[in-house]
């Protein structure tokens, strides 16, 4: 009485988590693609252009932290919808602004909480093959290639 081995669900969430980090790393990659357009199109000078990439950069850092703590005290299913909202929101509301206070809170503040939902991912998919074999290096193997790839084909 041999059963099929039973699909297991972490592969799943492995895929879907390899497409959010392609979407985010993408968002995160397009701002020197747009760049020099942005400030064709809004006439700023490129200091208070790029001063949003560095704000972008340091909320990402504090944000990490935060969500690293969420994740540990409420668990992916509540800290993840949270980030893909405020990423969402903050594109849409990026394709509407006029100013630059708008691009620093769109940009440099909505987006860059919102694009911190790989600290739960990451964590998740580590525990899914953490609980399939601690010691096999296979699954170790496709973990760093998940992480890194996806990281690669995002940019």
């Amino acid at each position: 009485m041999s059963s099929k081995p039973r699909f297991f669900y972490g592969y799943v969430i492995v895929g879907v988590c390899f497409l959010l980090f392609v979407s985010i790393m993408g968002l995160a990659s397009s701002f020197s693609i747009l760049f020099k357009p942005l400030i064709d199109e809004m006439d700023w000078s490129r200091t208070v252009t790029s001063g949003a990439f560095s704000v972008n950069n340091i909320v990402v850092g504090i944000c990490g932290i935060i969500g690293g703590w969420l994740n540990d005290k409420l668990g992916p299913r509540r800290v993840l919808p949270v980030f893909g909202i405020l990423s969402i929101a903050g594109c849409l509301l990026l394709s509407q602004m006029h100013y630059i206070w708008e691009f620093y809170l769109y940009f440099g503040l909505l987006i860059a909480m919102g694009g911190n939902v790989f600290v739960p991912a990451l964590s998740t998919v580590a525990r899914w093959f953490e609980q399939k074999s601690q010691f096999d290096v296979r699954y170790r193997f496709r973990w760093f290639w998940f992480r890194y790839g996806s990281n690669a084909t995002g940019r």
